[in-house]
């Protein structure tokens, strides 16, 4: 009986030495990350980094619970495979059924010794720079971008995650609205940006400001909107155009002696346009249904000539062109603040789509416009994005 008993001892202080001893031994292989676009790269950490994994391995409490979290990285230790998913911060053992959750300090040391790409939450913001989509892979855009403010710092190529790839194209300018960046450990490395939104950015084509005033009148004029002036002639400062002198035949004549017959401007932003109502119209048509449109909302033969020759190049091989002049739904988003106050604004902004088929809509109708006093004119235009 005394020799079962001292066996049984035996037994178990043979169990708690090796229970004692590490489960996961060095050396551990390359570390493989599976990539969103289902590549893989390699990590190769140094000897006291891996050993810092490898104590979180044994320190840590397996559970036996065949979870499901899946993966991003993976390497051997001993010939034993461990998966491990950097946004939950949990350990598996493949084929074994056990897995180790990670304490959120330990997730955070683990992902910083393996170089994960964490996501930090912001606010939706926008990227005003247009973006040029470079590749396409199953569920990510790569684009060269230009991106400002928060993410400046890491670098020019970012991977947009969005579930929308069959809308796009390589090579289609994009705006992005973002609420997630990826913050690599590695500047180097792509950013990743969960995108809230894509879409073409919203050009404001070549609005161009005459102001007649009925005498010599020095002017100032600004514009103002929640978005970038990409090109402006002549240049408009961050206080607008300063202290001209604006003659009654249009005539702009600048502080340093420069004469210009009107203020030009373009820029981008997001906004959302109003197509409720409007026309569908032939591109073969085109120029007649401008020189009607144009008179009918009270710009003078000179303005709409200039209109139509800019934007008839760009509308008249369309099979269809679905057409809208904007009035609060532009004149709300872009301000000019003019000074002084001019007796009669006229704004006119056409925006509008390519169509293959002709399409239904509501026709609309214009206000008649009387010039009296001293007057300002503007017109300009958007290509939008089919509804």
């Amino acid at each position: 009986m005394k020799k079962y008993v001292a066996l049984s001892l035996l037994l178990t202080v043979l169990f708690s030495l090796t229970s004692c001893i590490d489960k996961y031994k060095g050396p551990m292989s390359s570390v493989s990350h599976i990539q969103t676009d289902g590549n893989t790269s390699s990590t190769e950490l140094t000897e006291e980094n891996e050993q810092k994994i490898l104590d979180i391995l044994n320190d840590g409490e397996w559970v036996d619970d065949g979870n499901n979290c899946g993966y991003d990285y993976e390497f051997t230790v001993k010939n034993k495979k461990i998966l491990y998913h950097s946004q939950c911060g949990t350990f598996a053992e493949s084929g074994k059924g056990i897995s180790l959750s990670l304490s959120e300090e330990d997730k955070i040391e683990v992902n910083k010794l393996l170089g994960v790409v964490e996501k930090v939450v912001l606010e939706s913001v926008e990227n005003m720079q247009v973006d040029i989509i470079d590749k396409i892979y199953p569920d990510i855009l790569v684009a060269e971008t230009n991106y400002k403010g928060d993410i400046e710092e890491f670098g020019e190529t970012v991977y947009v995650i969005t579930d929308n790839i069959d809308e796009w194209c390589v090579g289609d300018e994009v705006i992005i609205v973002f609420s997630e960046v990826g913050r690599p450990a590695d500047t180097t490395q792509p950013v990743r940006v969960m995108a809230d939104k894509i879409h073409i950015p919203n050009y404001y084509g070549k609005p161009i400001i005459y102001l007649y005033p009925e005498e010599k009148t020095v002017c100032s004029v600004k514009v103002e909107f929640d978005g970038e002036l990409t090109c402006t002639y002549p240049e408009h400062s961050a206080d607008g155009w300063q202290n001209f002198v604006a003659h009654p035949d249009g005539t702009l004549v600048f502080p340093d002696g420069k004469e210009y017959y009107a203020l030009y401007w373009e820029g981008i932003n997001d906004v959302e346009w109003d197509m409720t109502k409007g026309f569908c119209v032939r591109g073969e048509d085109t120029a007649e249904f401008l020189e009607w449109a144009l008179a009918e909302q009270g710009l003078t033969r000179r303005e709409a000539n200039e209109f139509i020759v800019y934007w008839l190049p760009l509308m008249q091989e369309n099979p269809y062109n679905v057409i809208s002049f904007q009035t609060t739904a532009y004149t709300d988003e872009v301000k000019l603040d003019i000074t002084p106050t001019p007796d009669s604004l006229l704004r006119v902004y056409m925006t509008y789509y390519a169509s293959d088929r002709e399409v239904e809509i509501q026709p609309q109708s214009f206000e008649n416009f009387e010039r009296q006093g001293f007057t300002v004119v503007e017109w300009g235009g958007s290509i939008i994005e089919k509804p």
